[in-house]
């Protein structure tokens, strides 16, 4: 999960200080001063247009396209896939967390939030069984458990403010 985060801002900022660099000095030229920042604001505008003209020229082919190439390849598939699924999970068509759930723990009451993320488990040999994946407060990892259907109490609400709930450790408030 580190790699694809500092592999980002790594690339980003080698695109800055290119605009810095290269694009720096044709805008001294032309105007006679150097910009402060002007890296940045272009990284913005070519990064937006590029984005604008694939979606607007290439759109869902060119990504289809580029989906199937790197899901051929060896090793890095894997990391592909697995990122390319756990965003799904969060945003677009296919959100995966749309079933928020309090799962209990103990007899004594104790509860966990969390979001059933497979109801039929029959795969597994466990048919009386969900998976629940437990987000961690303050961070973008969690924790996937197998419980039994009988510990599961639905929630009523949007899964999107439950997860806020839930990555706050229940600070953000929920809307009724």
């Amino acid at each position: 999960m580190v790699i694809p985060i500092f592999a980002t801002f790594y690339i980003i900022l080698k695109i800055i200080f290119w605009a810095d660099n290269s694009l720096g000095v044709y805008f001294k030229s032309i105007f006679g001063f150097v910009l402060p920042g002007f890296g940045l604001l272009a990284t913005f505008i070519i990064i937006t247009t590029i984005g604008y003209l694939v979606n607007t020229f290439f759109g869902k082919p060119f990504f289809k396209l580029i989906d199937r190439f790197i899901s051929r390849l060896p090793y890095i598939k894997i990391l592909y896939s697995s990122l390319k699924d756990f965003s799904e999970a969060f945003i677009g068509e296919k959100k995966k967390f749309k079933e928020p759930v309090l799962v209990k723990i103990n007899s004594s009451g104790l509860m966990r939030p969390g979001f059933i993320t497979k109801n039929d488990l029959s795969i597994l040999n466990v048919p009386d069984m969900v998976a629940v994946y437990f987000p961690d407060s303050y961070n973008f990892a969690g924790n996937l458990f197998i419980v039994p259907r009988e510990n599961i109490i639905h929630i009523e609400g949007n899964p999107t403010d439950i997860m806020k709930f839930i990555v706050t450790a229940g600070i953000t408030s929920l809307e009724e």
